[in-house]
């Protein structure tokens, strides 16, 4: 993927505003229509700008995409992070309703994870360090309970989140609807959410046989070598943190 070039901290209002019609444009069709099939000129022609000043910001397509993954990804965790700090949320549709950007941004995302590759490989291992971290962010708040194997519980909540977008429609269709986000379904979605991270499944003696298996001390923090990270920008590019600040938010890929 290309190098991200940084807007200088001189760019005139008016690129910084076109920075954000160009960024819009192509998660929108990126989403649509995948990245391959996507070209620069179309993108510039739903932002109104020229193709040469999304060069010029951007360098490459590829340029392009590792700025909208690294925008919804900060946006995520940022919005995880928020509430698992504060222990406080807005309703999902209230939420929706104040954050309209959201619904492209999820549609971005589904389609990146769908599409494969080293691209939603980088993604997902980027989601997971947001995930231990905004969860690690919540323990010491107290909004979350210590987890035996913390690397575990970061992966699986992702995957759990990813599964959720991928097979949007199908677990729309189940709930009266035809995309996750619809209204009505993602009601009743977020719903049976909080209800079992909040409270969970298990009672009586199939409680105590998982309280058994928890308490393994094999499980424990294993010492377990850690998977290749793929990283978001180019091998060109200034090197950052894929983990950085512990974040992501109530709808994202893993919500609780």
């Amino acid at each position: 993927m290309g190098s991200v070039p940084s807007p200088s901290h001189r760019v005139a209002d008016a690129d910084l505003t076109a920075l954000a019609r160009i960024r819009a444009a192509a998660i929108e069709l990126f989403a649509a229509q995948g990245f391959a099939h996507t070209t620069v000129r179309s993108i510039a022609e739903r932002a109104g700008v020229s193709a040469a000043l999304i060069l010029h910001h951007y360098g490459s397509k590829d340029g392009l995409r590792a700025a909208c993954d690294a925008y919804l990804l900060d946006f995520l965790r940022d919005e995880k992070t928020k509430a698992f700090t504060t222990g406080s949320a807005p309703t999902t549709k209230a939420y929706l309703r104040d954050h309209p950007e959201t619904r492209p941004l999820f549609d971005y995302m589904t389609r990146v994870l769908a599409e494969g590759g080293p691209t939603a490989e980088a993604m997902f291992d980027r989601m997971v360090a947001d995930v231990r971290g905004y969860l690690a962010a919540g323990e010491a708040a107290g909004t979350v309970r210590p987890s035996v194997d913390e690397e575990a519980r970061a992966v699986v909540h992702t995957a759990i989140g990813v599964s959720l977008l991928l097979l949007g429609p199908q677990v729309a269709r189940h709930l009266g609807g035809a995309q996750l986000l619809d209204e009505g379904v993602v009601e009743r979605y977020a719903a049976v959410t909080y209800e079992l991270y909040a409270h969970g499944i298990l009672t009586g003696a199939l409680a105590d046989l998982a309280d058994d298996q928890i308490g393994r001390p094999e499980i424990r923090q294993p010492q377990m070598r850690q998977p290749q990270i793929r990283h978001l920008h180019h091998p060109d590019a200034p090197p950052d943190d894929p983990a950085r600040d512990p974040q992501s938010h109530p709808l994202e890929s893993g919500r609780s």
